[in-house]
């Protein structure tokens, strides 16, 4: 059995009530308190279950860590909320997860921003999206374009806006239909992006953040700094390296970088490059008890790394 606890409003407070510990001017009680001893509850209750059960958390009033306490994993419907940006939520989930604890945020095919950016930034983080599924609710689906508006709430009950759902549940089935026969060329882009990530975010999964030493990323040519972050797995390591997400990350290219990992050793690597399976053992070396790598990124300006530990 698994439950999501949506939405923890945490920073109202109860004037009718005296929690010993707040106070509004008068006395008063913190939901954050009643939060605290609800979710304990719910959490003993799933526990008593046949099999135990999974605790979700929807992150999307807040971002605090002690909030998670009783769960198992956290999600965030972060647009929902207009005072939370993408990034904002994206980066909040990242260090909330950095111990291992799986993390999701909400993708909306809303303003076109499903981009190779947009799924490095997650890698960067290690954090997932969510994936286009047929019926997800205001969220990325099957065939979407990005060209449509993607929160369901914002559709108006009109016959233009009725019609438009109708031709886009069609085409979500449609685009189904032509994953099961595996025809790719005919998916749209969004489809094509997430395919071509998808197997580092398989490689990503369960994983922590590396926090015993310093990464570093910089680009050959003008000595810049790139984005990069790593992560511990049972017996690996992963090195996230992007030259769109660095200082100056303009436009996608193959660029050379030269990472650092303090505090790490390995003498076997693998490379594995977006759109593809290929996994390809690069060169490594290790000076101060840092692992070196020398490399191009990829024509996205990305490179995703899996080292033996």
């Amino acid at each position: 059995m698994g439950l999501i606890v949506d939405e923890p409003h945490t920073g109202e407070f109860n004037y009718a009530h005296d929690d010993g510990i707040s106070w509004c001017g008068k006395k008063c009680r913190s939901s954050m308190l009643g939060f605290f001893e609800t979710s304990k509850l719910v959490r003993d209750a799933v526990d008593e279950g046949e099999g135990g059960g999974h605790l979700v958390s929807n992150q999307i009033n807040t971002f605090r860590i002690d909030t998670l306490r009783h769960f198992d994993s956290v999600f965030s419907e972060k647009q929902s909320d207009g005072h939370v940006g993408h990034a904002c939520a994206l980066n909040s989930i990242g260090v909330l997860t950095m111990g291992g604890m799986p993390g999701t945020v909400w993708t909306s095919t809303s303003n076109n921003n499903i981009t190779d950016r947009f799924m490095q930034q997650h890698l960067y983080m290690g954090v997932q999206p969510i994936a286009p599924v047929l019926g997800n609710d205001h969220a990325v689906l099957n065939g979407d374009t990005g060209e449509r508006v993607g929160a369901a709430s914002e559709a108006s009950t009109t016959q233009h806006n009725t019609t438009q759902h109708n031709t886009t549940q069609q085409k979500r089935i449609f685009f189904i239909a032509v994953k099961r026969l595996t025809l790719n060329c005919f998916l749209s882009e969004i489809d094509k992006l997430y395919t071509d990530y998808a197997v580092m975010f398989e490689q990503t999964r369960g994983v922590r953040t590396y926090l015993d030493g310093i990464v570093g990323c910089t680009k050959e040519n003008d000595n810049s700094i790139c984005a990069a972050n790593a992560f511990f797995g049972a017996d690996r390591l992963i090195i996230v390296a992007s030259g769109l997400l660095g200082v100056h990350g303009e436009g996608a290219g193959v660029e050379s970088l030269n990472l650092t990992v303090a505090g790490v050793t390995s003498d076997s690597c693998l490379r594995l490059t977006t759109g593809s399976t290929e996994e390809k053992k690069i060169m490594v070396e290790v000076v101060n008890n840092s692992l070196t790598i020398n490399l191009h990124s990829d024509e996205r300006s990305f490179a995703f790394i899996v080292c033996t530990i």
